[in-house]
């Protein structure tokens, strides 16, 4: 009986070792790939980014991961995106890529080339999203998925499709200034033609949602970009879809360290640009060299008509005072309004 006993226990251990053992030598299986990325870029930013980064945390949606590049902070920013760190473990990586300062645009390109799921989001570390901002997004993200398959050939690569939305405006403290950014900016975001993007973006960039083909498909972001947000909905307009969802995600802060901020479209903005057409001719001749970049880039790619918008306006400075004019309304390259259309008849 205790022989029994004896032989009984050691082959209960023999077992127990002999799983153990198995266990210590199973291969790790890997992380699981986050469903949503957010890019966020980040630039002496603490005097924000606390709101920021408590505003991801309290989002509905949860199945995120947040891919950070500091872009040359001297302030305390990296401490405070360590504390998020600290405080949500596997919640996010670092791109540390030593190119040092690279400018909020090339800075997100890297960003984008860095990321891997199946949706990126751009972020901004100045403004705060609401709750369900990542669940709103991405439930007409794959609505707009599940219509371009149903609208698809069998056997062609799945669209590339880019979703944004409205921002609620505030000030610094995050008081409300105006409900709507596209109502505050008289600005119609229903405007998502290759030719209506080409002279007036809509599409701001930190409402953002890419599916991955089009996250592939913008890269690389080339230097002649104005912006990222710009380039990756030409990108978008060009090969795939844009939808809208019309509803504010975002508190989209104004304060005097913003890198493209909103003013109210008034009769004083209005008597102010008449009378100096210097900043929007630069703007239109950064315009030009942005489509002659989408031009070159996706050369073999695009489709004919397309093409044929896009060399138009790449040639605008090479065509006559009155050539100029004819080209901007043969190919419809118009702005919103009557008075933002008759400045860009005047500027080019």
């Amino acid at each position: 009986m205790a022989l029994r006993m004896a032989l009984g226990s050691a082959m209960r251990r023999a077992i127990y070792l002999g799983v153990v053992y198995a266990h210590s030598r199973r291969v790790p299986e890997p992380m699981k790939l986050p469903t949503v990325q957010i890019l966020l870029s980040c630039r002496n930013s603490q005097a924000f980014l606390g709101d920021l980064l408590g505003s991801l945390e309290r989002q509905t949606f949860t199945d995120w991961q947040l891919l950070v590049r500091d872009d040359g902070s001297t302030d305390g920013t990296q401490g405070i995106v360590k504390g998020f760190e600290h405080r949500s473990p596997g919640r996010l990586e670092w791109l540390r890529d030593d190119g040092g300062a690279a400018g909020p645009c090339q800075s997100f390109g890297r960003l984008l080339r860095a990321s891997t799921a199946p949706y990126v989001m751009f972020c901004d570390h100045d403004d705060v999203w609401l709750p369900r901002k990542i669940e709103r997004t991405l439930e007409t993200m794959r609505e707009a998925e599940v219509q371009a398959t149903r609208e698809g050939r069998p056997g062609e690569a799945a669209t590339p499709i880019l979703v944004f939305t409205d921002l609620a405006v505030v000030d610094v403290h995050l008081r409300p200034l105006g409900p709507s950014y596209w109502t505050y900016h008289h600005c119609d975001p229903r405007r998502t033609s290759l030719a209506q993007l080409l002279v007036q973006n809509v599409v701001t960039g930190c409402t953002v949602m890419l599916n991955r083909p089009l996250a592939e498909l913008a890269q690389p972001i080339p230097p002649q970009a104005v912006m990222h947000d710009g380039w990756v909905a030409l990108v978008a307009a060009c090969f795939g879809t844009i939808r809208l969802l019309d509803e504010p995600t975002v508190l989209y802060r104004q304060h005097g360290g913003n890198v493209l901020g909103v003013k109210p479209w008034g009769l004083r903005r209005i008597a102010r640009r008449a009378l100096s057409s210097r900043p929007a001719r630069h703007d239109l001749a950064c315009d030009i060299a942005q489509a002659r970049a989408l031009l070159e880039q996706y050369a073999e790619r695009l489709p004919p008509e397309k093409k044929a918008t896009l060399a138009a306006f790449a040639s605008l400075p090479d065509r006559t005072f009155l050539g100029k004019r004819l080209t901007l309304l043969r190919h419809r390259l118009f702005k919103s309004g009557l008075l933002r259309t008759l400045g860009l008849l005047r500027d080019v």
